[in-house]
């Protein structure tokens, strides 16, 4: 199990899996606690072409992201930055 809660498949390639983990929207967990005046914000802001979230590390960014994408109706593009992404 990965810090992100995916596993590694058996059969995958390192490749093919890190694609996956990187491209994956963030697995929540069953008792999040859904902060819904932060969701709606972000709804409105996706009228824009591009919304920047930036906050400290540990605040909730991801999470918040990944809730807002599964509440979506439309497609969300999802791409996982990590201090090894040089290009």
């Amino acid at each position: 199990m990965t810090q992100r809660g995916l596993s590694a498949p058996s059969n995958a390639g390192e490749r093919e899996w890190l694609l996956t983990a990187k491209l994956s929207v963030t697995r929540l967990r069953s008792d999040l606690l859904h902060r819904i005046r932060l969701l709606d914000a972000l709804d409105e802001a996706s009228r824009r072409e591009l919304v920047l979230v930036c906050a400290p590390a540990g605040d909730g960014e991801t999470t918040l992201l990944a809730s807002w994408a599964r509440r979506r109706t439309g497609a969300v593009a999802w791409r996982y930055l990590d201090p090894t992404d040089t290009r």
